[in-house]
């Protein structure tokens, strides 16, 4: 579960270039294909790794939006990797000179391959693939993680804090005055230190009901600020039931 998509706004932005992470057994082979997948508008890498590379460098992995798997590994290449890819929970495609047949795609699927890319498609095929998986593996992961952070309980100073950062959206507040918005009092070393802590809390509710985005930035000049994306989300879940 990571981001909010489908139905509601994505967290990330519009112009941010999506992710391809192509694993392979010969980078040079993957030329064209990696210029195919720029051409509409995608990033892309491509690697040569092992299953034991994944899990220790799932931080790198979890960077990446897609996963294609290389017409250039074996089919017991991409049985191990996808023991190891598994727990990322990101679209994986399988590149292939032949096509499998229905049977066969579905037992791939069990397995982890959500579809499969031929050699010879063109640029149109390949957008229409990527697209119609980016948008059924959106809505099912937004439905999972709807219902993750519905179950999230909050204190009451928790819900106060985001309903301050919500109202004050697109100016962002320093602490004291958030402080002062919070305790309606002036902001003081123990105001301040619980502000950081109810932050702190809220962060960590978000992240372990799967939401992996920045929910709230601190930067030098602008204070606490909530980001925007989850505006929309935060008026049909989160508030409709603290009322």
């Amino acid at each position: 579960m990571r981001l909010v998509i489908g139905s509601r706004k994505s967290f990330r932005r519009k112009e941010e270039m999506r992710r391809i992470l192509v694993l392979t057994k010969n980078i040079l082979v993957e030329q064209t294909f990696q210029q195919q997948l720029q051409h509409l508008n995608y990033e892309v890498f491509c690697t040569n790794c092992c299953e034991e590379t994944i899990e220790h460098e799932l931080t790198f992995f979890n960077y990446f939006d897609a996963i294609v798997l290389s017409e250039t590994l074996s089919q017991n290449d991409c049985l191990r990797l996808l023991g190891s890819l598994s727990s990322l929970e990101k679209p994986i495609y399988r590149r292939s000179q032949s096509m499998c047949n229905k049977r066969e795609a579905e037992i791939w699927q069990e397995r982890g391959i959500i579809r499969w890319l031929g050699l010879k498609d063109s640029l149109e095929d390949i957008r229409e693939k990527i697209d119609t998986v980016d948008q059924s593996f959106a809505e099912v992961t937004a439905e999972l993680l709807d219902d993750q952070v519905k179950k999230i309980r909050f204190t009451k100073n928790e819900q106060r804090f985001l309903k301050i950062l919500y109202q004050h959206a697109h100016e962002g507040l320093d602490r004291d005055q958030i402080c002062r918005l919070l305790w309606q009092k002036e902001p003081d070393a123990s105001t301040k230190s619980q502000l950081s802590f109810v932050c702190k809390r809220v962060k960590q509710k978000f992240s372990d009901a799967g939401m992996n985005e920045e929910i709230i930035t601190t930067s030098w000049g602008k204070g606490y600020q909530i980001n925007e994306q989850i505006l929309p989300y935060l008026e049909q879940t989160l508030f409709e039931t603290a009322q």
